[in-house]
Parts: structure tokens; C-alpha cells; sequence
């Protein structure tokens, strides 16, 4: 019951159902690169015309967020965006957006994150990260910005190569987290 499943069909009986109740599910990818892939997927799932299986509409509407730190990425993410949603018929406005974001675990990733947010009212259910944790002066940063921008119950994703002991240390600051939010 926990567990949701973006490729779930909706089935021929819930019709009636899924165009009364189409869940918006909120994504922000963080350190996109140049190509926002993973959200990008999602966005592209999302767009695919909204007809899920059996060719009823999509139970799902799902906003994206693109965000790095680099101003060249969040221009190339903004061309990836457009290409996309061009293929689907889409304007990029209805479904991704892209940002440039800092991790910061100070007062200035306090006020980014709210910004994104919406001053907290639009936080994200899913956060992606691909490829993040190498850089170890930014893990706390990181962690931070994840806690920021979720949504409570949300979950984020990270999907991260072992290079050297970055991933070691990285889940070192997870569980100082969790013992903290634990005492």
C-alpha cells in the first residue's frame, strides 16, 4: 500500500475513477548534468500523451524539476525539456521546469529551497540524484537540500557509482542524521 508504482495500468474498470482522481506527483532531480535524463524519463512517462493501459487517461500528472548547479547545465536541461515535451505534444511550462539550485546547508539553502518550493506549500514527493556524491565537501549540503525539498513521506532515489570511499562517507552523514532524528 506503500509502495507506488508509476508503470501500475489502470485498468478498463477505473476509468470513472482515474479521471475523477489523477494524482499530481511532484520530482525534482538534483544535479541533473546536461541531460536531466532521469527526470526527464519521468516527464516523458507523464506526457506520453496522459493514456495509461487499455487507453484510459493516466492516473498520474507528474511535474518535474530540473536542477544543478551550473548555469551551462540548466540552459542544456531547458533545451532537453522542450525537445521533450515538443515529442509529446506538450508545452514544457505544463510539466518541467528547470533551475539552477546550489546545496547549501546554510541560511542561503534555506531561502533556495523555499523559492522552489513555494515557501514550503509545493514540496516534492520524489527527488532524484544520479551520480552526487562524489563531491564530499557537499555531502551535508546535500542531505540538507533532500530534507528541504521533500515532501513528508516522499522518498528520494540516489543512484551512485563507488568511487573511492565518497559513497562510504556520504551514508556516514545519513545515519548522523538518523541518530540525531532519533535521540
Amino acid at each position: 500500500d506503500n509502495l507506488l508504482s508509476l508503470a501500475a495500468p489502470v485498468h478498463v474498470a477505473d476509468t470513472k475513477t482515474a479521471k475523477k482522481k489523477r494524482e499530481r506527483i511532484r520530482v525534482v532531480e538534483l544535479g541533473a548534468g546536461m541531460a536531466g535524463l532521469a527526470g526527464l524519463s519521468l516527464a516523458a512517462f507523464g506526457m506520453d500523451n496522459n493514456i495509461g493501459a487499455c487507453g484510459t487517461n493516466s492516473r498520474w500528472d507528474i511535474d518535474v524539476t530540473l536542477t544543478d548547479g551550473h548555469p551551462d547545465a540548466v540552459q542544456s536541461n531547458r533545451i532537453c525539456a522542450e525537445l521533450t515535451s515538443r515529442h509529446y505534444g506538450e508545452t514544457t511550462e505544463n510539466h518541467i521546469s528547470c533551475q539552477r539550485l546550489l546545496w547549501n546547508d546554510g541560511e542561503q539553502g534555506v531561502a533556495d529551497c523555499q523559492a522552489l518550493t513555494n515557501d514550503g506549500r509545493d514540496k516534492y514527493h520524489i527527488c532524484l540524484a544520479s551520480d552526487c556524491v562524489h563531491f564530499q565537501d557537499f555531502h551535508a549540503a546535500l542531505v540538507a537540500t533532500i530534507g528541504r525539498l521533500l515532501d513528508i513521506g516522499g522518498g528520494c532515489l540516489l543512484c551512485q557509482p563507488r568511487r573511492a570511499d565518497s559513497l562510504d562517507n556520504f551514508m556516514r552523514v545519513i545515519d548522523a542524521v538518523n541518530d540525531v532524528k532519533s535521540a
